[in-house]
């Protein structure tokens, strides 16, 4: 009867069967609730940035008209198909507008869930719903009108798939990794690299040749059916070279961003450090961590390939964007590393398997208390700038004149401009704002002109400058744009982030 006992607790520990308790189901429906509060609140006090601005222009189209888009846009059409249908079903408010990446958040907290508990257990998925559903990093683009949240949730419903199918190999369960992979990768093409990660796990297997072929064959027809977005992409990239006005990222930045996506410090260096664990408690054989660390469980036994092979080296993305950065060109922005926390979560959850019950109750309390204080925080700041957006926006309306230019730094006030595209692609990917084609959401911000390239003398006489508060205006005057000419301040608007200045001919060097 022991043996029974303890048979019985291995195989929920290590995910072997499908079975879900009653306790399981009742503590990942808290988790959800919990996930769905804080990506609710607030959802509208940001405002929009120029992206969502952006998103909503184009997500005003056509369906046809929405599939030609990838012609002028890098990014491929599937999240702005689905806010289109979106809008249909809800409607234009701007609460709408974004809960489709609040509920997509949601859903992202649930999948991750069955990632990491068809990995390692019970414990471990919800340690990772946990990790996600209180981590600033995904709340933050799960209350954005853009895809990241969505791409985050495709991501992991394919990543659950793909090793479940390993597990059972039944044919549903392989179409299931087939159409979340290829939503995923039609949302962002970053999700192919999780793609190229998977396949290689799937080739170098020592075994099970028919079963490599089959998903072989998966993988081609995904490739076959999205080569169009994808040889759109290389073409952008290589021929007109869309995403080369995004700044290089020293190695401080890259640190900066795999600090935010594990959150914030001390807490990043807990969890970098149970994801570690995971790994090394998968990798060493049985009964050796046991006897190294006492409050650690033996390793879990479970596919050591699809439980820490494929994770650890999706985790490498914001690694390997930073390295192209600093050899082919500028990629690495914060929101393409969002899907990076899936990997990072499933690890942290199995690192949460390893520890005993008692060491897993006191890690849960620290993580509730680190991962709670950067929503409230972000949330804060949100209600502080939203207090100042009319403000500011009045502010440069009242005194602008024609033929000045207008910079906004502040990603909380939406600007539709389209920085180094070329001019015959704006008619196109900026259709005239107004009468039936202006939602009411859009017609509530200021629509100004963003110069990116450098200014000419002459070209303008005066320049607004709309700042984040805690960015210093000199670091904004520093701009590359203003390298050719020299400014001179006429006067700041009390109370405001809004300074004005003149232009003057001559070099400001």
């Amino acid at each position: 009867m022991p043996d029974e006992a303890r048979e019985t607790k291995r195989v929920e520990k290590t995910g072997s069967t499908s079975h879900v308790g009653v306790g399981q189901w009742a503590g990942l429906l808290f988790v959800a609730l919990l996930a769905l509060g804080l990506r609710a609140y607030g959802l509208t006090a940001g405002g929009l940035n120029l992206d969502e601005g952006y998103s909503l222009i184009q997500s005003e189209r056509s369906v046809f008209d929405i599939f030609l888009l990838n012609r002028f846009d890098a990014n491929p059409p599937f999240y702005i198909l689905t806010l289109h249908c979106w809008r249909a079903l809800v409607g234009d408010s701007e609460w709408a507008l974004k809960s489709l990446s609040m509920f997509a958040g949601v859903a992202g907290v649930i999948a991750v869930w069955f990632a990491a508990r068809e990995r390692f257990g019970a414990v471990a998925g919800l340690g990772a719903a946990w990790f996600v559903s209180l981590n600033a990093f995904h709340i933050h683009y799960a209350q954005e009108i853009r895809g990241y949240s969505l791409l985050f949730v495709a991501v992991a419903i394919a990543d659950f798939a793909f090793v479940r199918w390993h597990r059972v190999q039944e044919r549903r369960v392989l179409w299931c990794w087939g159409l979340a992979t290829f939503y995923a990768v039609n949302v962002h093409h970053f999700a192919w690299y999780f793609v190229a990660v998977q396949a290689l796990s799937v080739i170098v297997q020592p075994s099970d040749n028919a079963a490599r072929r089959v998903f072989v064959r998966a993988i081609g027809l995904v490739v076959l059916l999205s080569s169009p977005m994808l040889a759109s992409f290389v073409i952008h990239l290589v021929v007109y070279q869309s995403q080369n006005w995004i700044p290089l990222r020293d190695l401080e930045n890259l640190v900066v961003i795999l600090a935010a996506m594990a959150g914030r410090m001390p807490l990043a260096l807990l969890a970098w450090g149970l994801a570690s664990l995971a790994l090394v408690a998968v990798s060493l054989p049985r009964g050796r961590l046991a006897s190294l660390l006492t409050r650690v469980e033996p390793p879990l036994k479970t596919d050591r390939m699809r439980a820490v092979l494929v994770p650890g080296l999706e985790l490498l993305l914001p690694v390997w964007l930073f390295v192209g950065s600093q050899l082919w060109f500028p990629m690495l922005l914060p929101r393409y590393c969002v899907i990076a926390l899936l990997p990072l979560a499933v690890l942290v959850g199995g690192g949460f398997a390893c520890l005993r019950p008692r060491s897993v109750s006191l890690v849960a309390a620290g993580v509730l208390a680190g991962l709670a204080v950067a929503p409230i925080q972000a949330l804060y700041a949100n209600e502080t700038k939203l207090a100042h957006l009319e403000v500011w926006a009045e502010a440069v309306e009242a005194g602008y004149r024609a033929g000045d230019v207008v910079v906004y730094t502040d990603k909380h006030i939406f600007v539709p401009a389209i920085a180094r595209h070329p001019a015959e692609w704006n008619e196109f990917l900026l259709p005239e704002l107004s009468g039936h084609q202006r939602s009411a959401v859009l017609a509530n911000y200021t629509s100004r002109e963003v110069r990116r390239p450098a200014l000419e003398p002459g070209e303008y006489s005066r320049l607004w400058v709309v700042k984040r508060k805690a960015e210093a205006i000199d670091r904004v005057l520093r701009d590359p744009m203003f390298a050719y000419v020299s400014l001179r301040l006429i006067r700041r608007v009390p109370e405001t982030e809004v300074y004005l200045f003149a232009l003057n001919e001559g070099s400001s060097r």
